[in-house]
């Protein structure tokens, strides 16, 4: 099921900044809780969106961002620098 369905068409998903990164919810627990595989729990998400945006806010105090910012490292992916900026405007 997984391998068929868009994380980003599920309702809670849609307009989730994580969606990219989120390696999807497990279809066990979310059949146990709610008798719907394609129901993702809301603590599960709630878990990865605080262990991403904690990861980010530190990547961006320990001056990540701005040493890709600088030193334009990935100036050959420009669209990936787009979304990792994106990204931390969107969690921080």
């Amino acid at each position: 099921m997984k391998d068929h369905i868009k994380r980003s068409c599920m309702p809670i998903c849609e307009k989730c900044p994580l969606v990219n990164l989120c390696p999807g919810p497990c279809l066990g627990n979310a059949y146990e809780n709610f008798k719907n595989p394609l129901v993702p729990p809301e603590e599960v998400c709630n878990m990865f969106k605080a262990k991403y945006g904690f990861l980010i806010d530190k990547y961006n105090q320990m001056g990540l961002f701005d040493l890709i910012k600088s030193t334009n490292i990935l100036k050959n992916n420009k669209s990936f620098e787009q979304y990792l900026f994106d990204l931390k405007d969107n969690i921080i």
